[in-house]
């Protein structure tokens, strides 16, 4: 197996959370001396988020072709055909509407819509398990924070923490600590989350709204500028916010 093959294959299972202990070390070596790896993760995290942009694009381009036709067509047939457009429109509002609920931070798992701040801060879904012996540490914390009990989960997940460079584990720490209102450990273990993790961009976001509950508008605003011009998912939130503070 070539080079190249191998860093493609370690992007993969990242992404996947498979990566083993050594292959962690591999990668997060890759990702500190080799830009264009580190573009390549980059590039591999975009592409997720813009699958799910295309599907709502799609969607429109189906309505106007299903508009254009319904122009053409004369007499009784064309009550037959508002019909059809009506229920493709219904379609598209709710496939819409599903895009949002799944990719955009301002829909939440069936939960009564709050305020936007009060919303950011519930807790994230849990990660992935882990193979191997080494990360029965991970698993169990993992099991616990399923199960809200955070500081269980920090307890399993520190015990991994002192001696790897682990973005996720970062990331999950750091909610742990959101959930148990301890603010300062978790802007410690969210600001050690790497630019090029999947979790860079929600890390930030939540410390953006951890400093703006804390009354820290001018903390905030950098979180936000670098969200508004580089995370296509947190983006327009960030750029409303700003106007907010402005």
């Amino acid at each position: 197996m070539n080079a190249k093959d191998n860093k493609q294959i370690l992007i993969e299972k990242y992404f996947a959370k498979e990566l083993e202990v050594a292959e962690i070390k591999e990668f997060e070596a890759l990702l500190a001396n080799d830009p264009d790896f580190k573009e390549e993760v980059k590039a591999h995290a975009y592409a997720r988020i813009s699958i799910q942009q295309e599907g709502n694009k799609l969607l429109k381009e189906k309505l106007n072709q299903m508009g254009q036709k319904i122009q053409q067509e004369k007499g009784k047939r064309r009550i037959v055909y508002f019909r059809a457009i009506a229920a493709v429109f219904l379609v598209l509002i709710s496939s819409i509407l599903l895009i949002k609920y799944i990719s955009d931070p301002e829909y939440l798992d069936g939960k009564a819509r709050k305020p936007l701040y009060e919303r950011e801060l519930e807790a994230p879904g849990p990660p992935g398990l882990r193979g191997s012996t080494y990360n029965l540490s991970w698993n169990q914390g993992v099991s616990d924070y399923d199960k809200g009990d955070y500081q269980a989960a920090i307890n399993s997940w520190q015990t991994l923490s002192k001696d790897t460079i682990d973005s996720e584990l970062w990331f999950y720490l750091g909610a742990c600590n959101i959930m148990l209102e301890e603010v300062d450990s978790a802007h410690f273990y969210l600001n050690k989350v790497e630019p090029a993790s999947f979790y860079y961009y929600q890390a930030k976001w939540y410390q953006a709204i951890l400093y703006i509950k804390a009354g820290n508008q001018e903390a905030a605003r950098p979180l936000l500028e670098i969200l508004k011009s580089e995370s296509r998912k947190y983006g327009s939130f960030a750029e409303d916010i700003l106007e907010t503070l402005n």
